[in-house]
């Protein structure tokens, strides 16, 4: 009896440390409550908007408040806190661009049932980067995945559609048994769900070939959410056949959510050495490979962005590395600016989308002239996911670079740099197709496009809001600061 009591008197007193989630909580039973019996997508979009706020507001507020929640098997820390604002971050967004998406607001569902699963996707992905159980760990990449796999079908309405997010779910249900059998694995050799120092500890004890088994299969259910090469089937597909708010969306929280599950799992089991680094290095080295290479022959901007995504991913392993205080504050400058980069961009494509029906590439030809603003934004987020100054994503990759060369310096491992060597390689190659798009804004000339009456006002002061940012902390670096 008493221990159930003290279980009843810890959970209690656990609650406040949960508050964020316990909002995110309520604020999804309302939403359903609301689309069943008020039916109204603007009152949903204003409450799944102040829900998300007051979720952040509560997290913020626990960056000077380390707690150990339900048991141990919550872990409010630091890097939880960035996550998850990362998180609430992309989830406003998140609305206000879905607010403006006309495949959404025109599609036969609408758009109502839309917020709970973002809410729902928020609050798995929360409890992603606070799990330190085995079984919570597996529950928080569930609700993430299955929010996703609903997101990517949302508006399908024709056949290509329904084929990229079906192709996302049956390759994203298998990764995710990958990644249950290996923990699994873990729980049956170890004896524990509980990631701790005696679950370490046993670890430590297996063949080293079943650990790398271990290995494999959480890297495969990783791997797809991030997507890592070779998981990476879905990613042009879905990012193509989506709308454009959501791949927004899936292109920066869900992988962020990724590898807020890979760097809790690194922290936990105090994973470290020569081993680790060389296998990250290699995965880095092939995402940054195929995906700035594939991108260079895609016609269509989302497909374009979505080979970019996948040599981003790669360029985001890079301060991994080196796991340490420096490498973390490096990831996650790198991670804000690529998220902040990422939705720019597609928040223009968006625009140019719903004014001339079009994603591919070439329909952008002469526009430049027509829409003077919105091309002069795009060059700015371009040079920013590039990595040129005096934008953010020049300060992100030098201090990407600068943990690599450290990590080179001390353990003179050649591995990192011939990682590093490639990442500069894959930044001038990046230069050449991302500058496609300004070459047929402004040195192409075409026929005249039917422009659409609508001005889309709201999309161009989202892009030139992140626009601005990517300016700011790239002109004042010591302004952005983890």
């Amino acid at each position: 009896m008493n221990t159930v009591n003290d279980y009843l008197d810890n959970i209690l007193e656990s609650l406040p440390g949960f508050l964020p989630e316990v909002v995110l909580s309520i604020g999804f039973l309302l939403l359903i409550i609301a689309e069943v019996f008020v039916k109204r997508p603007r009152l949903n979009a204003v409450l799944a908007f102040i829900t998300v706020l007051v979720s952040a507001f509560l997290i913020y507020q626990q960056l000077s408040d380390p707690q150990i929640l339900f048991a141990n098997s919550i872990i409010v820390d630091r890097i939880s806190v960035y996550f998850r604002l990362i998180f609430a971050g992309t989830g406003l967004l998140f609305i206000l661009f879905a607010e403006q998406d006309t495949q959404l607001l025109q599609h036969r569902k609408g758009r109502g049932d839309l917020y709970p699963i973002l809410i729902g996707a928020l609050l798995g992905m929360n409890i992603l980067s606070m799990a330190s159980n085995l079984l919570l760990l597996f529950i928080g990449l569930e609700m993430v995945s299955l929010a996703g796999y609903i997101l990517a079908g949302f508006s399908a309405n024709n056949r290509n559609q329904s084929e990229a997010a079906i192709k996302y779910a049956l390759f994203g249900g298998a990764c995710s048994a990958a990644f249950l059998y290996g923990l699994s694995l873990i729980y049956g050799f170890a004896g524990s769900l509980q990631l701790n120092v005696t679950l370490i500890h046993q670890l430590t004890l297996l063949p080293l070939p079943l650990m790398v088994i271990i290995a494999c299969l959480l890297v495969v259910g990783i791997g797809y959410k991030i997507s890592l090469f070779p998981l990476h089937f879905w990613t042009p597909d879905v990012y193509e056949g989506t709308s454009t708010s959501i791949v927004a969306f899936l292109a920066t929280a869900s992988k962020a959510a990724g590898f807020a599950l890979l760097i809790r799992l690194l922290v936990l089991l105090d994973i470290s050495g020569y081993q680790v680094t060389a296998g990250l290095a290699i995965v880095a080295i092939a995402s940054m490979i195929f995906g700035h290479l594939a991108a260079i022959g895609q016609k269509n901007v989302k497909r374009m962005l979505a080979f970019s995504s996948i040599g981003n991913t790669g360029f985001l392993f890079l301060p991994l590395l080196w796991f340490s205080a420096s490498g973390l504050q490096a990831f996650f400058a790198f991670l804000v600016i690529y998220v902040v980069g990422t939705y720019a961009a597609f928040t223009l494509t968006a625009y140019f989308e719903q004014r001339y029906g079009s994603t591919a590439i070439q329909s952008y030809a002469g526009l430049g002239r027509k829409e003077a603003f919105p091309a002069v934004l795009w060059v700015i987020v371009l040079v920013s996911l590039i990595g040129l100054p005096p934008t953010a994503g020049f300060f992100a990759k030098l201090l990407s670079f600068n943990v690599v060369l450290s990590a080179y310096q001390l353990s003179k491992d050649t591995l990192l740099l011939i990682t590093l060597a490639i990442a500069v390689l894959t930044t001038v190659i990046s230069l050449y197709y991302y500058f496609k798009i300004p070459r047929e804004l402004f040195l192409k000339s075409s026929d005249e496009y039917l422009a659409s009456s609508q001005k889309f006002p709201l999309l161009l002061i989202i892009a030139s809001i992140l626009a601005a940012l990517l300016l700011l902390f790239g002109i004042f670096p010591d302004f952005y600061s983890i």
